[in-house]
């Protein structure tokens, strides 16, 4: 059994706004909200459009992201923003948690004896037993059209596997 607390993630512009691209790449996102306020924001939710990390109505409705295209006003909702130029983001890097996980494999094995020398041995492993998700999420990035949404899993499904050996 393995019961784990969710991966630390982040919110990401994924723009560099220094003049060093790659070591400013991963750079936060901007916002005005406080901790407690982003919290109420950042939770697991599962909706009949699938599992999010983001409040819905924090996500752009016209192409998913989480920030409206450069030029156009923030739309109804919007929390985020891209840093300006020259400036990096508000945000703490992994200052959220993802859900957290919770697996369990089971394995039963029964050896049979007949004569003195004679054996067979039967058993069957069950790799996530209970057939529950464990979802992944990673960072976030502004400007994608998965934004707050949860696109992995850290376990796979249900796995039978049956065995038998035969020792003489």
């Amino acid at each position: 059994m393995s019961w784990q607390s969710g991966a630390p993630l982040s919110i990401l512009s994924g723009r560099g706004t220094i003049n060093r691209a790659i070591r400013s790449l991963e750079n936060t996102a901007a916002t005005s909200l406080t901790k407690p306020e982003l919290d109420e924001i950042v939770q697991f939710r599962m909706t009949p459009d699938g599992s999010f990390l983001i409040t819905e109505s924090e996500i752009n409705p016209r192409d998913n992201t989480g920030v409206s295209a450069d030029g156009d006003p923030a739309f109804a909702g919007q929390v985020f923003s891209h840093p300006g130029p020259g400036e990096l983001g508000v945000l703490q890097r992994r200052l959220f948690s993802g859900p957290s996980a919770f697996g369990l494999d089971l394995a039963i094995n029964k050896s049979i004896r007949f004569r003195e020398v004679h054996s067979i041995l039967v058993g069957a492993q069950i790799a996530n037993a209970l057939n529950h998700p464990a979802f992944f999420s990673g960072s976030h990035f502004l400007d994608s059209t998965q934004f707050g949404r949860i696109t992995g899993t850290l376990l796979g499904a249900r796995v039978i596997e049956f065995r038998m050996r035969y020792s003489f």
